[in-house]
């Protein structure tokens, strides 16, 4: 019998599945990840009867507020941002 321990290869695989589903810079889910949710948002809605809100935001939008102060401070702005519309999204943000 041979055996192979494959926590690393799992912990690989995981991490793919996270960058697959995330803006780096932001941590948000990107728009495939979105539609995945909202798939199973819409779905869980029609059996359930419990309507759901969505609430998108254009962060590309910040750059132009610092365009001024040059295209690094809008990638320090951008994941301020997020972590505060995560931070009161209440309890089901993706």
């Amino acid at each position: 019998m041979i055996t192979e321990d494959v926590t690393k290869q799992r912990q690989l695989e995981d991490h793919l599945r996270q960058q697959a589903a995330r803006d780096p810079l932001t941590g948000l889910a990107n728009y495939r990840r979105l539609a995945e949710v909202l798939d199973m948002e819409i779905k869980r809605s029609e059996r359930t009867g419990r309507e759901f809100a969505l609430l998108l935001f254009d962060l590309a939008q910040v750059s132009g507020l610092s365009a001024p102060r040059g295209p690094a401070s809008a990638e320090n702005i951008k994941p301020g941002a997020a972590m505060k519309l995560i931070g009161g999204a209440g309890q089901r943000s993706y």
